[in-house]
């Protein structure tokens, strides 16, 4: 919160906007500097992005999976599918001012997921006997799960975008930044949190790394929930990969 806060009062400095993470760190630290964190943003951006096709194959799997588990239709064919879906996307919206209402259905897709995972998981650890909570693996394994699990944090409570999003929002830009960040550190958080522990609770630590894997349900409450996280993966993607866009835009466009 505080490295997002202070990023966010250098929008503007010595009278210039600066509207992308390379500009800002070029004006502050010189021509190298400016290379490096375009490199590095991008590096990024490009891991982020080939994640979250990774999560939308992953959802689109688990629906297959309801109603034929023939294994047929592999993982690696519902990350392609992702993709092209993805690439489809990017036609209409492709830079981050058009997605506009789109940010909206991702937040009612992501509370449909949330609430529905919360809710199952709930009645499941209600319903059934005595979990374990014990940690598995070696010492050396819970230091590694323990470092992912670190990593995971960072990448959920930083953007790798901020001044990108910041130059969005309308004046006073630094104070609507702020009180943005703000409700995203709090409540924004409790959503989060509270399906992680509620899946430990209700399962233990044989809990699935998708939750829906493990809650017991109804198939078309399971499907409406990981179609949510498809829909909202393919529209979170974008919000990442928008700068890339405006760089090929920049490099490449005509005007």
């Amino acid at each position: 919160m505080y490295a997002n806060a202070l990023l966010a009062h250098l929008h503007e400095v010595g009278g210039k906007r600066h509207i992308r993470y390379r500009d800002l760190a070029g004006h502050i630290y010189g021509r190298k500097m400016y290379s490096l964190t375009w490199a590095l943003q991008y590096v990024n951006l490009f891991m982020i992005n080939t994640g979250l096709i990774i999560l939308a194959g992953q959802a689109l799997k688990a629906i297959y999976v309801l109603f034929r588990d023939d294994g047929v239709l592999k993982l690696p064919y519902c990350i392609a599918l992702s993709g092209f879906v993805c690439a489809l996307f990017a036609f209409g919206i492709p830079y981050l001012s058009a997605l506009r209402i789109w940010l909206g259905l991702s937040t009612v897709f992501s509370l449909i997921y949330i609430m529905i995972a919360f809710v199952m998981s709930l009645r499941d650890g209600i319903t059934t006997p005595a979990k374990d909570y014990t940690i598995p693996g070696s010492h050396s394994d819970r230091i590694f799960t323990t470092i992912g699990a670190v990593a995971n944090l960072v990448f959920a409570y930083n953007t790798g975008m901020l001044p990108e999003i910041q130059a969005t929002i309308r004046p006073p830009v630094v104070k609507n930044m702020e009180k943005a960040l703000w409700f995203q550190f709090t409540v924004g958080s409790l959503p989060l949190y509270a399906v992680t522990f509620m899946g430990y609770w209700a399962y233990g630590s044989s809990t699935s790394s998708n939750l829906l894997n493990s809650v017991k349900g109804p198939i078309w409450i399971k499907t409406v929930a990981n179609l949510s996280a498809f829909l909202q993966t393919v529209i979170a993607l974008h919000i990442f990969a928008s700068p890339m866009y405006e760089f090929l835009d920049t490099r490449f466009g005509s005007g």
